[in-house]
């Protein structure tokens, strides 16, 4: 299987938001798309329905999602409910509670989720990479499957390797590759076909295939078992502690912005005009706050403010690239001359901050940039700040 296929995708969603592509945006509690849309959609609401063609990428967060027409490119969706009943003609990406697709992908899908649907009629083209409580597969998959849940259920036909690693197993369906399957229990239905080899780890060492196997013979593989160590995705070993995190960095997004949402712009316009006078105050930030709370811990009479400076400091390089992520999205709203809706900034913003994550895959040289960004970010934001209390002086 591709792994590098969610890097590869965040990395190009990066680059096209810094391109400052991001102009079709659309938002609101009910955001309907009835009319053919040319180019890329960016779309956040509480509901969201598509009942006309895209012709690009379709970008999309909100609490239900419908897509009821076509979508020419890639598809990244998050959502309490994501229903997808039109073709996508690339790649699909998506995170929700509960996910059901009813169509044709022509690349290759990502899903997690609580609750995620292959439908009877869906043809994925391209590999599937899944993670969920409950996977159920009616339809048919072209490519490599690879998935991980509580409960797994195949009823349709996987024309490639299959690797299952869950709870609980059911094939009653064809699987035309190697299959690799783990779980505590694996049933195998009436309807169940396997043309390869298997091979399985389950608590009964003796599994009866009866006549499911038509080109290969299953055998029992203790290597099979799982460690319960976990995959770990951008250093968190559980799906639920990666969207615990994810969900902390969109809370702290929305309250950073609602508090410092001038100075945020104020530090847009001033952070270039100057670079070099911007980095070396984000420098003697990053720097000198650890130089100050040394002294304070050295006076017993500072020792109170130095705990909370320490305190302070520590909170705000923690979020480092979350502030920075709202940084480059105002510098990006600077430079198109535009004001976005708040949902828009925020959502921008969020991408752009999956974007300085992946960055430090890069060994030494992403860690750099980032460091760069980030001196950058607090250099502009200590200016904005700065501009605004002139502001006010010379108003008074």
């Amino acid at each position: 299987m591709k792994k590098p296929i969610h890097l590869s995708f965040c990395v190009l969603l990066f680059f096209s938001l810094c391109a400052f592509q991001i102009k079709d945006f659309s938002s609101g509690e009910n955001v309907n798309i009835d009319k053919p849309h040319p180019g890329n959609l960016y779309v956040a609401g509480g509901n969201i329905t598509i009942n006309a063609p895209v012709s690009g990428d379709l970008l999309a967060a909100g609490g239900n999602l419908t897509v009821n027409d076509s979508i020419q490119e890639d598809v990244l969706a998050a959502g309490g409910s994501l229903i997808f009943n039109g073709i996508i003609g690339d790649d699909l990406r998506c995170a929700g509670g509960e996910v059901a697709l009813a169509s044709e992908v022509w690349g290759d899908v990502v899903m997690a989720g609580g609750q995620l649907t292959v439908g009877k009629n869906a043809i994925i083209h391209g590999n599937l990479i899944v993670s969920g409580g409950t996977i159920q597969i009616d339809g048919s998959v072209m490519g490599e499957v690879m998935l991980a849940s509580g409960d797994f259920v195949l009823n349709g036909t996987l024309h490639q390797k299959l690797e299952a690693n869950c709870g609980q197993v059911t094939i009653n369906g064809v699987v035309e590759g190697i299959a690799l399957l783990t779980a505590e229990s694996i049933q195998i239905g009436e309807n169940a076909v396997f043309e390869d080899q298997v091979r399985y780890w389950s608590q009964d060492k003796n599994l009866d295939f009866g006549s499911s196997l038509k080109g290969g013979e299953a055998v029992f593989d203790e290597n099979l078992k799982p460690e319960r160590k976990g995959l770990k995705i951008f250093g968190f070993a559980t799906l639920i502690g990666l969207f615990w995190y994810l969900g902390t960095v969109l809370l702290m997004m929305v309250i950073l912005l609602l508090l410092m949402k001038p100075i945020f712009l104020k530090a847009a316009r001033v952070g270039l005009d100057d670079l070099g006078k911007t980095l070396g105050l984000g420098f003697l930030f990053v720097l000198g706050i650890p130089v100050l709370i040394l002294m304070a811990f050295l006076s017993l009479i500072g020792l109170p403010i130095g705990l909370i400076l320490l305190f302070l400091y520590t909170l705000i390089m923690l979020f480092a690239a979350t502030i920075s992520a709202l940084m480059i999205a105002h510098y990006i709203q600077y430079k198109n001359q535009t004001i976005w809706p708040f949902w828009q900034v925020i959502l921008i913003a969020f991408a752009i901050f999956i974007g300085l994550k992946v960055l430090t895959f890069i060994p030494i040289l992403g860690w750099f940039t980032l460091a760069v960004i980030v001196l950058f970010a607090f250099g502009s934001i200590l200016r904005g700040f700065w501009k605004s209390k002139s502001s006010a002086a010379e108003t008074l």
